[in-house]
């Protein structure tokens, strides 16, 4: 939960199709959100360089939680994405 006007630390860690941990940085990673009633936006996307992206998230307008998406390369992530509520 975020409080509106509020943000929260958003991190994708990269992982290849076995599940293992990618180690270095430089994919293009987008961040989204998806459902709920809740809004907010996301700042920009750090390249923390060892295979970790961060962004802002800033709570908006109150509701039901949204689901948190991302994309790497343009392709949807796939494993159970996490939810905010503001």
């Amino acid at each position: 939960t975020v409080n509106s006007g509020n943000t929260v630390l958003v991190t994708l860690q990269s992982r290849d199709a076995a599940g293992n941990t990618i180690s270095t940085g430089g994919a293009t990673i987008g961040f989204g959100n998806s459902g709920g009633s809740s809004t907010g936006t996301f700042g920009s996307v750090t390249n923390v360089g060892d295979g970790t992206y961060t962004a802002l998230f800033t709570g908006v307008l109150a509701g039901t939680a949204t689901t948190i998406t991302a994309t790497v390369g343009g392709s949807p992530v796939t494993t159970t994405l996490p939810t905010v509520q503001v």
